[in-house]
């Protein structure tokens, strides 16, 4: 049955990532085409951040649906590896480098700062109910 939920979570998360990134190609900027990529994989991050300190009274449902399906959908890192892949192609390492680097370096500051974000304000105005 978990692998039910782990699909109906993907379905979401994959969907807000679509909805993300066509919303940057929308935008008809210079902005880089890969920035809605981006910007999933730092919200998934943030989000999964937040959650940290939640993680030891998780349910298998929880765990399933969100933790794996959602976020697992949300941020992935084949797209990364596609999008600076394809900037290779086109010659632009330095540019690629730079794509790798921020997903990665941003992605673990997103989650730390969603740790903070749960550890030093929710847990404070909810003073201790979810311990």
């Amino acid at each position: 049955m978990n692998f039910i939920w782990v699909a109906l979570g993907g379905s979401f998360g994959a969907t807000l990532r679509y909805l993300l990134v066509i919303t940057v190609l929308d935008l008809k900027t210079e902005t880089p085409p890969f920035l809605g990529t981006i910007l999933s994989n730092l919200l998934g991050c943030l989000i999964l951040g937040f959650f940290i300190p939640f993680l030891p009274k998780v349910s298998d449902f929880s765990r399933c649906f969100f933790l794996i399906g959602f976020l697992g959908s949300l941020t992935t890192l084949s797209s990364i590896s596609l999008e600076a892949i394809q900037l290779m192609s086109e010659s632009k390492f330095l540019l690629a480098s730079y794509y790798w680097l921020s997903n990665t370096v941003l992605g673990l500051g997103a989650s730390l700062l969603g740790l903070y974000i749960s550890n030093n304000i929710i847990f404070k105005i909810f003073n201790g109910v979810f311990k």
